[in-house]
């Protein structure tokens, strides 16, 4: 027996009414996450570049971890920056430690200098001049 023509208005009725409840939340809902947006934004990993602005050529060895001595922290590398270059480095709350060529001016491949360090939070974003 098909149902009668009081019963399919009301289920027709009740189904756009719930349609109509849902989305009522969605404005809200992309208010909230409006408002969370800026604080999401700065909770990324922080960066710091190390820009050589003075030599031709510099070579940078870098390393990031939690300790102070910046020699047992992880290498992430040995680099050579060109002159006007910089390097990014990514840290969420660790330090990064970076140290140059004791004579940059002599050319590529003397003895390293001593170690710099700087702690780089979530969301930093910082810049060293070499």
């Amino acid at each position: 027996m098909p149902p009668s023509r009081t019963r399919r208005r009301f289920t027709r009725f009740t189904r756009f009414t719930r349609f109509t409840r849902s989305t009522s939340l969605l404005p809200s809902a992309a208010l909230a996450l409006a408002a969370a947006a800026p604080a999401a934004a700065g909770a990324g990993p922080g960066r710091l570049t190390l820009r050589n602005a003075t030599w031709d050529a510099v070579t940078v060895e870098v390393r990031v971890g939690r300790s102070e001595d910046c020699a047992s922290n992880h290498l992430i590398g040995r680099h050579t920056l060109p002159r006007a270059r910089g390097l990014t480095v990514t840290a969420d709350g660790a330090t990064v430690c970076w140290r140059r060529e004791a004579d940059p001016a002599r050319g590529a491949g003397g003895p390293l200098g001593a170690w710099s360090a700087r702690r780089v939070g979530a969301g930093d974003a910082q810049t060293v001049d070499l």
